[in-house]
């Protein structure tokens, strides 16, 4: 059996029980020959706690009526997405016609300049 290191991530995810099948067996197998990877387990273990109990206590974050009112005005200007990809399609539809036109005039324009009058023969 390989030695696990204890800073291996597969530590951290089996004391959150975040680890399954074969892999969370591998880990139990390396404690019991590695009696230092269940202290560090424990630690991990320990630390999880308390950092729940501390972030249990911290007030919710909401926004004040202010931001709130903010928001709201802001969100009357907007273009619901459905418009805004209406709208893109037109000018897309509208910049490829204006090019296909200025192409067929740059064509014609290009085709009258190389055109020879037919000479009279006498």
């Amino acid at each position: 059996m390989t030695r696990i290191d204890e800073n291996d991530p597969r530590l951290t995810a089996y004391a959150l029980g975040e680890l399954e099948g074969d892999e969370a067996k591998e880990i139990e197998d390396a404690i019991a020959a590695q009696p230092e990877l269940g202290r560090a387990i424990e630690e991990v273990r320990a630390m999880s706690e308390v950092l729940s109990s501390e972030l249990q206590k911290e007030p919710l974050s909401t926004l004040s009526e202010k931001q709130r009112a903010e928001l709201a005005a802001a969100a009357k200007g907007a273009v619901p997405i459905d418009r805004a990809r209406r709208r893109r399609g037109r000018t897309l539809i509208a910049a490829v016609s204006a090019l296909a036109a200025s192409l067929a005039a740059v064509g014609f324009y290009t085709v009258a300049l190389h055109r020879k009058p037919a000479m009279d023969k006498a």
